[in-house]
């Protein structure tokens, strides 16, 4: 993995919680529509088998896909934490640039202002710590 992969894995993280909160909405919305044809199935198979069975077939494949998704949901999880451990290890100032500026969504003005240093010097800081992350991402990649 080279650095810039290591960059881009960390700024993709916001995008992924992103996705992975929609995800969440939308699989409760899947939890009740399964609920639901349950409680259809089980009054259509006392009056017509042949449509409960295709209800039945609609609500596995719905199942299967959310395993499938429920998967991907872990692997986005599995990088967050990962990336989290990661700016754990970091000092400070270092570790509150990155934290901020990947996991919270700061603006480099709003890292400043929280942290009481310029935005310059909060751009040169962040630049510090970015380098510092990727070697410590690289070094756990390598263990």
């Amino acid at each position: 993995m080279t650095k810039d992969d290591v960059k881009k894995e960390l700024e993709n993280c916001a995008l992924d919680v992103d996705y992975f909160l929609e995800k969440s909405k939308e699989r409760e919305k899947y939890k009740t529509d399964i609920e639901n044809s349950i409680l259809r199935i089980k009054s259509l198979s006392e009056h017509t088998p042949n449509e409960a069975d295709a209800v039945g077939v609609q609500l596995n494949n719905v199942v299967e896909r959310e395993m499938r998704e429920e998967e991907s949901l872990i692997e986005i999880l599995n990088k967050k934490q990962k990336i989290e451990t990661i700016i754990k290890k970091l000092e400070q100032p270092y570790r509150n640039i990155i934290y901020l500026k990947y996991i919270r969504f700061y603006t480099y003005d709003q890292i400043a202002d929280k942290m009481h240093y310029s935005s310059k010097r909060i751009y040169q800081l962040h630049t510090i710590a970015l380098e510092k992350f990727i070697d410590l991402y690289l070094a756990d990649e390598q263990a």
